[in-house]
Order: C-alpha cells, then sequence, then structure tokens
C-alpha cells in the first residue's frame, strides 16, 4: 500500500511538473506597455493536451516500476499530441536506462 502511494505521489508530482511547463505568462514589460495575453486554447488542441498529458503520466508510472521499454512506447505516444521538453528529457532518462545512446 505504501508503494502505491509514493507511485502516485511521483506520478502526480511528474503531471505538475509537466503542466507548470507548458503554459507561463509574463505580467508585463519593463517599459509599461502590456504583453499580448496567450489565446486560449481551442478544444482540439486542449484533447490533444489531455492525451499527451496522461501518456506523460503512464509513462512515468512504467518508469518508476523499472519497465522503460514500456515507459518509452508512452512518451513517444505523448510526442505525438503535444512538443515539450519535459517529455524529451523523460524519454532521454528511459533510453539512459536501457543503454541506448
Amino acid at each position: 500500500m505504501r508503494r502505491v502511494s509514493s507511485i502516485l505521489v511521483a506520478a502526480c508530482s511528474a503531471a505538475l511538473i509537466f503542466l507548470t511547463g507548458c503554459g507561463s505568462t509574463h505580467e508585463g514589460t519593463t517599459t509599461g506597455t502590456p504583453e499580448a495575453q496567450p489565446a486560449q486554447r481551442d478544444s482540439a488542441s486542449q484533447v490533444a493536451h489531455e492525451a499527451a498529458l496522461q501518456h506523460f503520466v503512464d509513462g512515468s508510472m512504467f518508469e518508476m516500476k523499472g519497465e522503460y521499454a514500456q515507459a518509452v512506447l508512452e512518451y513517444q505516444d505523448a510526442l505525438r499530441y503535444e512538443k515539450d521538453d519535459a517529455v524529451y528529457f523523460a524519454l532521454s532518462k528511459c533510453y539512459t536506462q536501457l543503454g541506448k545512446h
């Protein structure tokens, strides 16, 4: 039971890092002119983001179990929906564990 809860906490942490890395806003510039606000995601990109996030979390779970090959497949699926630095980093860690440089 303790192992499951620690895996769940780690997966939630990874998802939170992924989400915070996907979008950042700037309050303004030093000249006092406000920057343009980022556009709201349309429904198609929101669905793609949710799919990418789900694959990323699934990949994190496999990675924590030591199932690196399965984690690579999930991370590759995540990259099909959304290109994100966090996914590339996680993918590189799995490839290192598999000895595939």
